[in-house]
């Protein structure tokens, strides 16, 4: 073989391994908007959002003229208290309505004369002008989450494969989008699904957030019950050492003004920190056996 031939042969070998490693020995996140999703959190939520900084006041106040406008056109249609869970107590009523208020019509009508109407308020919320607002303004969000991620990816995975001492597993993980007015972040398990939607707080919030999650959800396929030992490792892991390291400053529990991860788990965090930090020394390390000899 020509030593050109041989030159292409191993390019293209190269590029086999490299597109392998991209695409196949990694955790993928898809990046979704559930626009009923949004809406339901939209209606719910807006009145916590009077307490948010003054740039999203008037966010605020126009998402409550929404509300109140949705009251106003369908307090009496038992469909909205489906969308409208804030409206809890009306539930007995709610019920009533659907079961007794015609007892000629058979309960699957009743339940199909609800589905359409809740489809129907649905659309209502679509097409105000105040849920198009928080629609682009959550597409815009959603780009800037994604291009945070991408820039920042490589170096959590390789972190976190050094930190539990173990390639990562191939796992696809959705990931729900919110307008970041609403602070949501959480994972959903048996989904391997993460609604996301926050302020960004410091530097690389968005990214060591999302590994907060992806850890919990690792950890559920590691089957690694999930307590508050566990619950504060994964605040070490990501809350902590992950944004000091990317962020490449910082120190544990503050950033800037601001405490980082749960109060409720910090003295716990604190009482195990020294053995951690041992850890993190360790040339071959191992997740599981570390957590086993903290609970010990």
């Amino acid at each position: 073989m020509l030593p050109y031939n041989k030159f292409l042969k191993n390019q293209f070998w190269d590029i086999i391994r490299i597109w392998y490693i991209i695409n196949i020995n990694m955790i993928k996140l898809d990046f979704q908007i559930n626009k009923y999703y949004l809406a339901y959190l939209v209606v719910n939520q807006s009145n916590k959002l009077a307490n948010q900084p003054s740039a999203e006041l008037l966010l605020a106040t126009k998402l409550k003229n929404l509300q109140k406008r949705l009251v106003k056109n369908y307090k009496n249609n038992p469909a909205y208290y489906f969308i409208y869970l804030a409206g809890y107590k009306y539930i007995k009523w709610v019920i009533e309505q659907i079961y007794l208020s015609d007892i000629e019509k058979s309960h699957n009508n009743q339940l199909e004369i609800i589905s359409k109407d809740i489809q129907k308020i649905f659309q209502t919320i679509f097409n105000s002008q105040e849920f198009e607002t928080i629609l682009k303004e959550t597409i815009e969000y959603k780009n800037f989450v994604e291009h945070q991620w991408n820039q920042n990816k490589s170096f959590v995975f390789n972190y976190l494969e050094e930190v539990l001492g173990k390639k990562l597993a191939n796992l696809s993980i959705k990931i729900i989008i919110v307008h970041p007015v609403l602070n949501k972040g959480h994972a959903v398990l048996k989904q391997n699904l993460i609604v996301w939607g926050h302020n960004e707080d410091w530097q690389n919030y968005t990214t060591v957030y999302l590994a907060h999650e992806i850890t919990h959800i690792l950890f559920n396929h590691y089957k690694i019950k999930l307590d508050n030992l566990s619950h504060a490792l994964i605040e070490l892991i990501t809350d902590n050492e992950l944004r000091i390291r990317l962020n490449q400053k910082g120190k544990y529990f503050r950033e800037g003004r601001k405490h980082v991860g749960h109060p409720g788990l910090r003295q716990m965090e604190k009482q195990i920190l020294p053995s951690w930090c041992e850890y993190l020394q360790n040339k071959k390390k191992n997740l599981s056996l570390f957590l086993n000899q903290l609970k010990k």
